[in-house]
This record gives structure tokens, sequence and C-alpha cells, in this order.
């Protein structure tokens, strides 16, 4: 649970981890892993603000919390959730460019 909630349009996300292997094995090491980070196009929708998606007009979201999705590569702002300590994401709407389903 976040103590953070994305105002207006905004969806709040989690990244996902960086890849510290590759497939082939190989070790990857970034200069500066928040830059990094922010590169990262994959992640876990935590909440939703009230407007995104068209919702003030009566639109369903066509996201919901816990959907895993692609967003806009270093689109939204990262921020430091205060109890946790853990950074996420906060993007617009149409940031999010497709849902991943597994």
């Amino acid at each position: 649970m976040s103590n953070i909630y994305p105002a207006g349009y905004r969806v709040l996300i989690r990244p996902d981890e960086l890849e510290e292997v590759s497939e082939g094995g190989i070790i990857i090491k970034y200069a500066d892993e928040r830059i990094a980070k922010a590169a990262t196009t994959t992640g876990v929708v935590v909440a939703i603000g009230r407007e995104a998606f068209g919702q003030h007009n009566g639109n369903t979201p066509w996201v919901e919390k816990g959907d895993k999705v692609y967003y806009a590569k270093y689109s939204g702002k990262i921020v430091q959730d205060p109890g946790t300590k853990e950074e996420m994401l906060i993007v617009n709407d149409e940031d999010i460019i497709g849902i991943i389903q597994e």
C-alpha cells in the first residue's frame, strides 16, 4: 500500500526492477541507477487518479490497479513514498501505451 495518491489524470506506477544479468549471463552495470530506472518501460499500476482515462465523464478506465503495463520511455516524475522510501513513478494516463497480459 502506498501513501501517494495520483491527482487528476495521473497514474502511479511501481517500475519493474532493473535487469542485473542479461539472458546470456552478462552482468549489467549502470553508471547512474536512478537514470537507468527512469528508462525502464514496464511496471505495475499502484493507483489511478480520479480523472484518469476520462472517469470524470463517466468512462471506465481501461487500466486497473495491479495491471502490468508498458509506459512511454522517460515519461512521468519519480517520487519517493514517504512511508516506505520506495521510488515510484507518476505518469499521465496518456503515457500508458499498453497492458501486459501474462
